[in-house]
């Protein structure tokens, strides 16, 4: 699927908002880590990016807040400190 650069821009502003908003909290290094290692195994990784969402993976994965755009999500949730 592609998305176009303003789906893009707009779903990236909302998501760094949320972000922003709850005092831009970042994960772990091995909750990072298994991120990545999720996403590099994935086939909807285009390069650096997620080919489902249009976001940088390295980006994305660092931040708490965000979560896996797949159905069902590959990432398993984050517990609230």
């Amino acid at each position: 699927m592609m998305l176009n650069i303003i789906s893009l821009a707009a779903r990236f502003g909302r998501e760094f908002t949320h972000f922003v908003k709850e005092g831009m909290p970042v994960v772990s290094k091995p909750q990072y880590r298994e991120r990545i290692e999720t996403c590099n195994t994935c086939e909807h990784r285009k390069g650096s990016k997620c080919g489902l969402c249009g976001c940088i993976i390295a980006a994305k994965a660092r931040m708490e807040t965000s979560k896996c755009p797949d159905n069902p999500p590959r990432w398993p949730e984050i517990e609230k400190k």
